[in-house]
């Protein structure tokens, strides 16, 4: 018995080293996940060689699954055993797929050889590494039933995202060529923006696309960062860190181009001075984060990502103030931030994505893998296009808006023009008013005060007479028109006084008159004219002292003014060479009208008839 005691005691330590067992398996189109626990050991200091960890005692091993271990610079190793089906002899790889890994190693046992080692990492030239792929790959040859045992080390200044995959080497090959076509099409997409852009601006000398182009290139370059474009690049790849510094730094050229971008788009610096202030706020916080990449890697990742992020939900607020004061911002903005952020989404999903995996059947499903592993890019390119389409839509608009300003440009000089016609019309009519009536008037009414008999009675008469024709010349000065029936009530209103002060009695007849009928001031002052001048002549040649005015609408809706007298009539044959006859038949052809002037029955009397047809129309027309 205390043999066998013995026995198991010499057998533990080997008992406690047995690594867990990983079974190989076949069509995995994405690569066989790791997901199960593994002897993991965290080493602090990253000081231990793979001797110490190989000979490190079972009690200092831990059980874990590879995964993502949040911002770690320690170096961490896994210890696992990978064994084959019972198939044929194939060509596998050990991958660790993030791409911003610093340092990645892999020792295998074989029996012929012993332990041998393989080293990858961003930090590590191509040459160095065993195969150029941005996902960090190690080669391994399995024979039936064959178990591998490998020991796994990982570290990073950055995330420490330790997912590792079991990919056959065919597959693996097939998955990243079509990888590399879908992201060349995204990469294409960016690139085309930013060049095209900032073509457009080397041709209109609009800031507007050149800091569109700038924010696409800066977007692409920050995608083929994250993508690890970088470290697979012969010239890149031999700056250790490089990569790491890509990350901290470019977002800083990514801010400030959006920052030059929204502030061109929106007009920042004049309708949003604070929300401008923020901006530049916020990139000179962020510039102090990347500058502890000096001091602390992983803080500075971490503030940069995380001020990233601040800057979708300013612009979004930028919109709001914009549509707050507005402006109407294009929706296509909008759109296109949310579309990065449901990229962004996605990808802080990507557990969830992962566990999808089982779903998604061969190169069928890569497309949804793609979304997964690149929801950020895709986001990022849909945002970029939906910016381009508000551009384009911003452009479209501001040129619609100055052709319109052109157009009302035009209509304001023809109104202007059309306004000194007018009013240049109304300087001569004015003239030609003052001229032939207020001078004539004002000359009798003048030889009248220099006689030695002065007769008040005829020198007030005509004062008056000048006094309403005054009245009249100031009215057909307003810009606004009269209404028919307002008119006609004026014009008795005002030649009430001088009618009684000779002697003359006149009876207004006028029916209901359509009150939409409207006249412009000048034509208003033409019928005023018109009657005015018929009722004069009845007061100087009629000797008469009853007359009658009626105004009706006939039976074809024509107006009809009737100035009638029962005095001596008209002389035969009727004379028309008089001023007052042919300046009322030059303002009934102004007003569209006819003029007759008719004896009365009997061959007493006269009729002043005077006919506007339906079909004229008169409406008010302002100065403008």
């Amino acid at each position: 018995m205390p043999r066998l005691f013995g026995l198991l005691l010499l057998l533990l330590p080997f008992f406690a080293q047995a690594q867990p067992e990983i079974q190989v398996e076949e069509d995995h189109y994405f690569g066989q996940a790791i997901n199960q626990p593994l002897d993991y050991y965290r080493d602090p200091e990253g000081q231990l060689d793979f001797q110490a960890v190989r000979n490190l005692p079972a009690e200092r091993w831990q059980s874990q699954s590879p995964g993502s271990l949040g911002f770690d610079s320690a170096a961490h190793w896994y210890r696992l055993q990978i064994t084959g089906q019972a198939a044929e002899e194939s060509d596998w790889l050990l991958v660790a797929p993030f791409t911003l890994l610093d340092y990645v190693s892999v020792y295998w046992w074989q029996e012929d050889t012993g332990w041998v080692s393989q080293h990858s990492g961003d930090h590590l030239p191509l040459e160095s590494r065993p195969n150029w792929h941005q996902r960090f790959a190690f080669p391994f040859e399995l024979q039936p039933e064959e178990s591998r045992t490998a020991y796994v080390r990982i570290q990073t200044q950055g995330l420490a995202n330790n997912q590792l995959l079991l990919w056959e080497a065919d597959s693996f090959q097939r998955f990243n060529q079509q990888e590399a076509r879908w992201l060349s099409w995204h990469y294409g997409v960016l690139g085309g923006l930013g060049f095209f852009f900032l073509f457009i601006f080397l041709a209109l000398r609009d800031r507007l696309f050149l800091y569109f182009g700038g924010m696409a290139l800066s977007i692409l370059v920050m995608a083929m960062t994250i993508a690890g474009e970088f470290s697979v690049n012969p010239l890149f790849s031999h700056w250790p860190g490089f990569n790491d510094g890509m990350v901290v730094f470019w977002p800083l050229v990514t801010t400030l181009t959006s920052l030059l971008f929204v502030r061109a788009f929106f007009h920042l610096k004049q309708t949003s001075p604070r929300l401008l202030k923020a901006f530049y706020t916020l990139l000179g916080i962020m510039t102090l984060a990347a500058l502890q990449i000096f001091h602390d890697y992983a803080l500075a990742y971490q503030l940069t990502l995380l001020l990233v992020l601040v800057v979708t939900p300013l612009t979004l607020f930028i919109i709001y103030a914009s549509w707050r004061k507005g402006l109407r911002p294009p929706s296509l903005l909008l759109i296109g931030l949310l579309c990065s952020l449901l990229g962004a989404s996605i990808d802080i999903s990507r557990a969830f994505m992962d566990s999808l995996e089982p779903l998604l059947m061969g190169e069928y499903g890569f497309f949804a893998r793609f979304v997964g592993r690149h929801g950020t890019l895709m986001g990022m390119t849909a945002e970029m296009a939906f910016f381009a389409l508000a551009v384009a839509q911003k452009i479209f608009q501001e040129r619609q808006d100055r052709e319109k300003a052109l157009e009302q440009l035009v209509v304001a000089k023809e109104k202007n023009r059309q306004l000194l016609i007018h009013n240049q019309q109304q300087r001569d009519q004015l003239i030609r008013e003052m001229h032939d009536g207020l001078g004539s008037q004002l000359t009798t009414a003048l030889y009248a005060a220099r006689r030695q008999e002065v007769d008040k009675a005829q020198l007030s008469s005509q004062l008056q007479g000048i006094l309403d024709d005054l009245r009249l010349m100031m009215d057909s000065l307003q810009p606004q028109g009269v209404d028919l029936v307002s008119l006609l009530g004026q014009l008795r209103y005002r030649l009430q006084e001088r009618m009684q002060a000779a002697g003359l009695q006149l009876e207004w007849q006028v029916d209901d008159l359509p009150l939409e009928w409207e006249l412009s001031p000048q034509d208003a002052l033409n019928l005023q004219r018109l009657v005015q001048e018929a009722l004069t002549n009845i007061i100087k040649h009629a000797g008469v002292n009853q007359a009658s005015l009626s105004a009706e609408m006939d039976a074809s809706g024509d107006l009809v003014i009737a100035i009638c007298d029962p005095g001596h009539g008209l002389p035969e044959p009727l004379q028309t060479r008089g001023r007052g006859i042919v300046n009322m038949q030059q303002r009934a052809k102004e007003l569209g009208g006819q003029l007759q002037i008719t004896r009365a029955s009997g061959g007493q009397g006269c009729c002043v008839i005077f006919r506007m047809p339906a079909g004229t129309t008169h409406h008010a027309t302002s100065a403008t």
